[in-house]
């Protein structure tokens, strides 16, 4: 699976492989791969610069990499953004988490792995949505129109199911590197590995 993942990663970077031998005003190639169960049709992290406040997306398909390009200078990471078939969520889970990256210009980085993973827990001593909705003066019986309040056996008792999204951050080997930088036929000096470094 790993080798299908690689294949996917070198048709969507085949520029990458240029910007070694790019002159210095060129744009900075940030590569970032993830891991979910979020079932996103496609899943954005937002990049933001801290010299203009202009944004840019890494955005994820099919592929456990993405590649964006991004101006010289130093980037803080925003939003990401799941987007289903119904609709999308957006969650605040790295703007907090990770100190803001620097780039060269010219110069292409890896920047680890990414585990976004979806847990439900359900509150058994909470109140039922449908039962913290209702109040005594609402009633289906006296014409009250929402679907959140019911009487008698129409309210859902069930206890609330919470959602939350954990974060994960694998290490990266260094055969995970020398494997990627062998796909993009890259150096170790063209490739920089950049880790992600937590905020305290």
């Amino acid at each position: 699976m790993y080798r299908s993942v690689i294949l996917v990663l070198m048709l969507t970077l085949s520029s990458v492989s240029a910007i070694g031998k790019a002159a210095d005003s060129a744009p900075a190639t940030y590569l970032l791969q993830i891991a979910s169960n979020l079932g996103c049709e496609t899943l954005d992290i937002n990049l933001i610069s801290q010299s203009d406040e202009s944004r840019k997306n890494l955005r994820y398909t099919t592929s456990a990499f993405a590649a964006v390009e991004l101006s010289a200078g130093t980037h803080a990471f925003g939003d990401v953004t799941c987007v289903y078939k119904d609709g999308q969520q957006t969650f605040d889970i790295l703007s907090n988490k990770f100190a803001p990256i620097s780039l060269s210009a010219g110069q292409a980085y890896y920047g680890g792995r990414l585990i976004f993973k979806e847990v439900q827990t359900m509150d058994v001593n909470g109140t039922p949505k449908v039962l913290s909705n209702c109040t005594q003066l609402n009633s289906r019986a006296r014409g009250e129109s929402s679907n959140e309040c019911r009487d008698g056996v129409g309210v859902n008792t069930s206890a609330q199911i919470a959602k939350e999204i954990e974060l994960y951050i694998p290490d990266v080997t260094d055969e995970d590197l020398t494997t990627i930088r062998n796909t993009l036929s890259l150096t170790k000096e063209q490739l920089l590995y950049l880790p992600l470094n937590r905020n305290n």
